[in-house]
């Protein structure tokens, strides 16, 4: 019996290892699969890459050849924004593949969303200034494309390296010199996607104040509202970008305040304290408004021609007080620089500015030899393009705001701007049961920003 029971058990014997065998065999087949479409993968990516890089080139090659084709800028303006789709794709399966546990932590993580985010910028901000310009980039477009084939580049040049060392691996790793060119194209990435959401671009060569000089500036200014052991909790933080400056910002529970980091002037102020200690009696309008004047003579960009000064009244949140709201409207040469206005907040019962906004400051308005204003100059318009009427714009609106009052002409800086001064014809206009004011581009008849104004003159 025992000799004829050890057949059986051969028989099994010779079953499990031809088994494993082909077991083994078909692991070595998925490694194989695994290390091709590992290395695909990485090929994708350099080749979207290279497309991008080459659909910018295109674009590059149509301005300095003074190509007027439009579709045809269109059509490579939509090659890139595929492109830069599917380099994000291809890049998010290979943050996948990898094993994030092997070195480099989450870089490749990062890099993934910083690509992202500046898809998101061509595919929204861009092309939203791109079909508002019609079909036509702007200087600051052109430098943003500039900007973003430099950063592709280094960043297909790192792929590269990494594609390299990884060839026929079945876990990709990152090598500690490309871990480093990852996480610094990523920051170079997201500040390029900031910059240009902000029309900062041009800035870049611009002289800035230092952190330490900023962080001084912001802690003197703190000291007017907090008191010594309040302001140890006031957080610096670095450079931002928002509505065309860059900014330092210093926080704390009860305040904020944003520093222009190029003139070292306050832009923002917001003060929220839990209780405003005040005297048990509001002040009137006329002592908030000499608090508001005094606090507008601070600043060494309050000289003007004229000054229109209005306000209107709110009762803040949380503690009820009234509240005084004033703005200063800057006027030269019998135009409102409406985006110079300095609007300046005073607690009644406290005499306290709660908030501050100046959001630009020394706006020049071109003016030619005969002392009339160089509007063309503004709006880069041809010598016979003439400015639109006022009923021609309420004509044009009449459907959508068929109440429009005209106000007068203004300045303002925004992002469809760039932040550039555009003169522009000022409407108010009832909306949902409260005034708002609307500016209207003077030569295009193009509504160029929409904001409340509950600002009365006094």
């Amino acid at each position: 019996m025992k000799k004829y029971g050890i057949i059986p058990l051969i028989f099994i014997i010779l079953i499990s290892v031809g088994f494993n065998f082909y077991q083994l065999g078909e692991i070595r087949r998925a490694e194989s699969q695994l290390a091709i479409v590992n290395n695909r993968v990485l090929d994708n990516i350099e080749q979207y890459a290279r497309w991008s890089i080459r659909f910018i080139d295109e674009i590059q090659v149509l301005r300095e050849t003074d190509n007027t084709d439009d579709f045809m800028r269109q059509k490579i303006f939509n090659h890139l924004q595929d492109s830069l789709n599917d380099l994000l794709e291809d890049y998010s399966y290979f943050v996948d593949l990898r094993n994030e546990n092997t070195g480099n932590g989450g870089v490749c993580a990062e890099t993934l969303e910083s690509l992202r985010s500046i898809r998101n910028v061509v595919n929204n901000n861009l092309q939203e200034k791109f079909e508002m310009n019609e079909y036509q980039f702007t200087a600051n477009d052109y430098l943003f494309l500039q900007d973003l084939e430099v950063a592709l580049q280094e960043f297909l040049s790192s792929i590269y390296r990494i594609a390299e060392a990884n060839e026929n691996q079945l876990v990709i790793t990152i090598p500690e010199e490309q871990g480093e060119n990852l996480q610094r194209i990523s920051t170079n990435l997201t500040e390029l996607g900031s910059r240009y959401r902000h029309s900062i671009l041009l800035d870049y060569e611009e002289e800035l104040l230092s952190e330490e000089e900023a962080t001084t500036e912001l802690r003197g200014i703190a000291r007017n509202w907090l008191d010594e052991e309040t302001l140890k909790t006031l957080e610096i933080q670095g450079i931002q970008y928002r509505n065309g400056i860059s900014h330092y910002a210093a926080e704390s529970e009860e305040l904020l305040l944003w520093l222009d980091a190029k003139s070292g002037s306050l832009r923002y102020l917001e003060y929220n304290p839990e209780e405003l200690k005040g005297s048990g009696k509001d002040i009137n309008r006329k002592e908030a408004l000499d608090i508001a004047r005094d606090f507008y003579g601070n600043f060494k960009e309050g000289v003007f021609e004229e000054l229109k000064e209005e306000f209107f009244t709110y009762n803040q949140e949380g503690n009820g007080g009234l509240v005084y709201a004033f703005r200063f409207t800057p006027i030269e040469n019998k135009l409102r620089l409406s985006s110079d206005a300095f609007e300046i907040n005073v607690d009644a019962g406290s005499g306290k500015v709660v908030r501050f906004r100046n959001r630009f400051h020394e706006t020049v308005v071109p003016v030619d030899a005969k002392g009339s204003l160089a509007i063309l100059e503004l709006h880069n318009a041809e010598e016979d393009v003439i400015p639109l009427s006022v009923e021609s714009i309420k004509e044009a609106h009449k459907d959508k705001f068929p109440d429009m009052d005209y106000q007068g002409r203004a300045v303002i800086r925004n992002y469809y701007t760039e932040f550039q001064p555009r003169v522009v014809k000022v409407f108010f206009q009832e909306i949902d049961g409260q005034r708002a004011a609307l500016y209207f581009d003077e030569f295009t008849g193009r509504e160029l920003e929409r904001n409340y104004y509950p600002y009365e003159a006094f």
